[in-house]
């Protein structure tokens, strides 16, 4: 058996339980073989920049009324600044014309959903766990899949430690660890996580998902 075996019979169970979904999401820190999420806000234009989005934060916490008010106040050229703002205003996010800005779409950034990221190996736990707590910098939750034939090699006392799951595949797929909630994760990071996995699955609005938390499928 090969690594991308194991995802599939992931993906293949998770996809069964009606949940989102999506392999290799890159992040600049990471890239999970599995993503998940529940309870995901329904939205368009969804941002995946993280200078793009922390522009809209900005804007929207401050109230902002013109591009002068963040030149003054950001250490940023006004061409950078402008490019971010061009790039709201394509999404139609914001109005953007003669340095006058204006939202036009709320964007909700904190309760978006819950994601789960997973990294899967066949036996290499160590190296497994090192990537896995890299996803706790965007994610709510983190976990390692390993075939179950190794789970005797494992210490079990490092993943409770780093706030990892456990998740076995043999006959049944089984949760040996639960995750603890990630104090790490960055709000921007995540934003951006779960934007990349909704324009990557390309989630059809009419599809009938399992919104419950994705931690008890297991």
């Amino acid at each position: 058996m090969k690594e991308k075996d194991l995802v599939n019979i992931l993906n293949d169970y998770i996809k069964s339980k009606k949940i989102i979904y999506g392999n290799e999401i890159r992040m600049g820190i990471g890239i999970p073989d599995i993503m998940i999420c529940s309870e995901l806000l329904k939205q368009d234009n969804w941002i995946t920049d993280y200078y793009t989005l922390k522009m809209y934060d900005y804007i929207s916490r401050k109230k902002i009324k013109n591009i002068e008010e963040i030149t003054q106040n950001v250490s940023m050229t006004k061409k950078n600044i402008c490019k971010y703002i061009y790039e709201l205003k394509e999404k139609n996010i914001v109005e953007f014309e003669k340095d006058k800005i204006e939202i036009l779409k709320d964007l909700e950034l904190q309760n978006i959903g819950t994601n789960i990221s997973i990294e899967v190996k066949l036996k290499d736990w160590k190296n497994g766990i090192l990537q896995a707590k890299r996803y706790l910098r965007f994610s709510d939750y983190s976990y390692l899949a390993i075939l179950e034939q190794y789970q005797k090699n494992i210490d079990l006392d490092e993943f409770k430690e780093a706030g990892i799951g456990l998740i076995v595949v043999g006959d049944k797929i089984k949760q040996i660890i639960k995750p603890k909630k990630s104090k790490q994760c960055d709000k921007y990071f995540k934003y951006i996580s779960i934007s990349s996995l909704s324009n990557k699955t390309k989630i059809d609005t009419n599809t009938e998902f399992n919104f419950n938390s994705s931690l008890f499928i297991w």
